[in-house]
């Protein structure tokens, strides 16, 4: 399975969206996002390349597989 990033923090967003998040807040270089049934909202920094460990983080908050992450990675 390829890695995960780095990806582009407004990608990312652009992701989530697809993914049904919208967008909830943001405080300077962060945007929050917040899903329907979602028991915690996922934070996005805005940075050019997000390492790994918080594209991993954010996945497993918002309870999103690889596979859907890559699908989704693929349409934007």
């Amino acid at each position: 399975m390829p890695k995960l990033g780095p990806i582009d923090g407004k990608d990312l967003i652009k992701i989530f969206l697809k993914f049904g998040y919208r967008v909830t807040g943001g405080k300077g270089d962060h945007t929050t996002m917040q899903r329907r049934g979602s028991p915690r909202p996922v934070v996005i920094q805005h940075k050019k390349d997000l390492p790994d460990f918080i594209i991993k983080g954010n996945l497993n908050t918002a309870g999103m597989t690889r596979e859907q992450y890559f699908k989704l990675r693929s349409e934007i």
